[in-house]
């Protein structure tokens, strides 16, 4: 079970950085929104997580409210207007 928490936290940390980074960069209007997983991912490959735990949703605006957003079916594509609401759920 040690092994396992040590596990957990390291996949913590690696989130926790990926998700900093994909802020500093979602917070930029006239992207697209999958410009924020895009980053995760890497910033997550670049420590070891080369899978994601679930599929990312990186809504923006009206997209952010929509349950499950970023499946191929809705992929993270639109651009992101000035000033929208970002959502970023995302877990390596």
């Amino acid at each position: 079970c040690e092994e396992e928490l040590k596990v957990m936290q390291y996949v913590n940390d690696v989130s926790s950085h990926a998700h900093i980074e994909s802020m500093r960069v979602a917070r930029r209007a006239g992207q697209r929104e999958h410009l924020a997983e895009a980053t995760f991912k890497y910033q997550a490959m670049l420590r070891g997580c080369f899978r994601t735990g679930y599929s990312c949703i990186c809504g923006s605006g009206r997209r952010s409210a929509i349950l499950h957003y970023g499946h191929p079916a809705e992929p993270n594509s639109e651009v992101v207007a000035s000033g929208s609401m970002r959502l970023l759920d995302m877990g390596a």
